[in-house]
């Protein structure tokens, strides 16, 4: 049996409550993913890099204000997106889960917290685009991605020496994403989610590129090489989110090349961070 060839990342930052727990995490997948017998694991490397200068409030504010007008215009055109291809009608959620959907959210009304939201989740992508172009730059099919605040879950060791293999070890030109981490549960929020399905593997489905959240996925060098060419024709999209990123990007991509993604609910792969969240949707309106 041919190996699928894998590149493993961790993407953190120095001042992190989680980057100890991120060593585990990485080692605990090489050990899953290399007992299989399905893949070559290379490079298992964390990303910490950052500015080592101190935060320029009134510079990264003038960038959070023209970010908040560019995420405006792209948060049209991936909904649109979302809404032609699964039914998506966010007045249908309920107000506090359209709120989190929505990127304007989170840069607050003081100067202060829309620079500093505006600082991180730049380098924080500024990391994921990093990852990709280390799979560009290798002879690896795939980039398997793991957040800080990402979790394996208890006894899913089947998804790492079973279905991955599985679904992996049909190429890159067939598999293109895998979301790990899932959070909202698409078929509650998606009108016409089972439209949109194009395979079944179990509790997996294979539906048109959308994602949940980036804190845990694989992505293919066929993807990413179409991604980074997004990117470099629109450079002012690296001022996005990395979790809407990618649906953003799949809006862009779409038509030409059908990229499609893996995904279960819930996913293999916790989010500590939005696990908290989840807490707060399911509490009293």
């Amino acid at each position: 049996m041919t190996k699928s060839s894998l590149l493993l990342r961790g993407i953190t930052f120095s001042g992190s409550i989680y980057r100890g727990q991120l060593a585990d995490t990485l080692h605990q997948a090489t050990k899953l993913l290399s007992a299989s017998g399905a893949f070559d694991v290379h490079s298992c490397q964390e990303i910490v890099w950052q500015p080592a200068a101190p935060l320029d409030i009134g510079r990264w504010n003038s960038v959070a204000t023209s970010t908040r007008r560019l995420r405006r215009e792209v948060y049209r055109d991936a909904t649109e997106y979302l809404h032609q291809r699964f039914g998506f009608q966010s007045r249908s959620m309920s107000s506090r889960v359209a709120q989190l959907l929505r990127e304007d959210r989170s840069f607050g009304s003081e100067p202060r917290q829309g620079a500093e939201y505006t600082w991180k989740g730049t380098f924080l992508l500024d990391k994921h685009l990093r990852a990709w172009s280390d799979l560009l730059n290798s002879d690896c099919g795939f980039l398997l991605v793991f957040e800080d605040d990402a979790l394996i879950s208890a006894d899913e060791q089947s998804v790492f020496q079973e279905f991955l293999p599985e679904v992996l070890g049909e190429g890159p030109e067939k598999t293109d994403y895998v979301d790990l981490c899932g959070f909202f549960d698409f078929r509650e929020i998606f009108t016409q989610f089972d439209r949109a399905v194009l395979e079944r593997h179990g509790d997996w489905y294979r539906i048109p590129l959308v994602t949940n959240t980036n804190c845990s996925y694989i992505i293919s060098r066929r993807l990413a090489g179409t991604f980074m060419e997004v990117l470099m024709a629109e450079p002012g999209m690296r001022r996005l989110n990395s979790d809407w990123l990618v649906n953003v990007l799949a809006s862009r991509v779409q038509p030409v090349s059908r990229p499609t993604v893996w995904m279960r609910f819930p996913g293999p792969v916790l989010n500590r961070s939005l696990s908290e969240e989840r807490s707060q949707l399911a509490g009293p309106h």
